[in-house]
């Protein structure tokens, strides 16, 4: 992996970002979090409280939230009481639906590996 250069101005999200990147680990930030996949919660919560030691000199407190496929469903029902024409993709809880509408995010995350895999060779 190329070596980063250590910026002292540098935020805690921008240092838990580029290591994960230094790392071939694919991190979103959001707002004030980080959405990464569930094999790597422990190492973000590591990385996040180093990262808050050495910019901020505190430890704090951090909460994992879990997705929650039943709000999501709800959500997505209020909109479709908003859309009454159906303009929209009707809610669904056939679970085969929901894991084919994951085949876009799986290829991306394919192509995010392929594109650090090929930094690396260089």
């Amino acid at each position: 992996m190329g070596k980063r250069l250590q910026r002292k101005d540098s935020d805690v999200a921008e240092r838990v970002m580029l290591d994960f990147i230094d790392s071939g680990i694919p991190i979103l930030p959001i707002h004030d979090s980080f959405l990464v996949h569930e094999g790597h919660r422990e190492l973000l919560h590591e990385r996040m409280q180093v990262a808050l030691q050495e910019v901020c000199g505190v430890e704090a407190r951090l909460k994992a939230v879990e997705p929650d496929l039943s709000r999501v469903l709800a959500e997505r029902a209020r909109e479709q009481q908003l859309d009454p024409e159906g303009y929209e993709q009707p809610t669904t809880t056939d679970i085969a639906e929901i894991f084919a509408a994951q085949e876009g995010y799986d290829k991306r995350l394919d192509a995010f590996y392929a594109l650090s895999k090929a930094a690396t060779e260089r």
